[in-house]
């Protein structure tokens, strides 16, 4: 079942269904159904379906059907474990300024002529996104060093490289892009992306009831909980209850 998503409300378009079987009574039931935050505050847990889905229910409310759905646990776990990385990863609730760290061991970074220019003339640019410079900006050598970075970078092997991507990076959205919108730049974003995938919740985890519903609980109050880290589907209808019971009264 195929999804489309415009602003924070997911609209899940149905595939053909093969039901040859009993072409009649499935006739419907797989309907386009559109979820909100809203129905997630709803959900009622079933239980763990193969230790991979979360099974769950929803009555009719004024604004949505009931319906039977499954929750991806990865990928739900994912979503919460991004937000939660992301809101941490910030000075403030503002989400202005990214937390820094200085570092130890300095670190030196030889700039292009165009990556001189902006660190001269647009500081702000990379102190915003955490990114801190012992060299005075002001002469002609195109040899800087970093004394502090985001916080949520680690100092492992591939720390200078992954300044350099993140210099270039805002080079480039703020000469290519003519303005640089977000100190979380996809260098970044990427980063935390690869950080909530690793640690988060498996296919084949067995979970209690209590755990999926906290999870349910948890994606709830994401920004954007209906899709994962990578933009998998997080939440996924599979029947439309009242259809269902509606159809079942008439074969009776």
């Amino acid at each position: 079942m195929p999804s489309v998503r415009v602003d924070n409300v997911t609209v899940f378009r149905p595939q053909q269904q093969n039901t040859t079987a009993h072409p009649t009574f499935f006739q419907g039931i797989y309907t386009e159904v559109k979820l909100t935050k809203e129905v997630l505050t709803k959900l009622k847990v079933i239980g763990q379906f193969g230790n991979k889905f979360i099974a769950c229910s929803v009555g009719c409310t004024t604004d949505s059907r009931g319906m039977l759905l499954l929750v991806d646990q990865h990928a739900a776990h994912e979503r919460v474990r991004l937000e939660s990385f992301i809101s941490d990863a910030y000075e403030s609730s503002k989400r202005i300024n990214l937390k820094t760290s200085k570092l130890e061991s300095k670190v030196e970074i030889n700039l292009t002529k165009t990556q001189t220019a902006a660190v001269r003339n647009h500081p702000e640019v990379f102190y915003t996104c955490g990114l801190r410079f012992d060299s005075d900006l002001n002469t002609e050598d195109d040899l800087v060093t970093v004394n502090s970075i985001p916080s949520l970078l680690t100092t492992s092997g591939t720390l200078k490289e992954t300044i350099e991507n993140l210099i270039e990076e805002r080079t480039q959205a703020l000469y290519v892009n003519r303005g640089v919108s977000d100190s979380m730049s996809p260098v970044l974003f990427q980063l935390l992306c690869s950080k909530a995938c690793h640690g988060a919740i498996r296919f084949g985890d067995p979970l209690a009831l209590e755990q999926c519903t906290e999870l349910l609980t948890a994606l709830s109050k994401c920004d954007f909980p209906f899709q994962c880290a990578h933009g998998r589907p997080s939440v996924m209808p599979l029947l439309d209850l009242n259809t269902l019971k509606t159809k079942k009264k008439r074969l009776n």
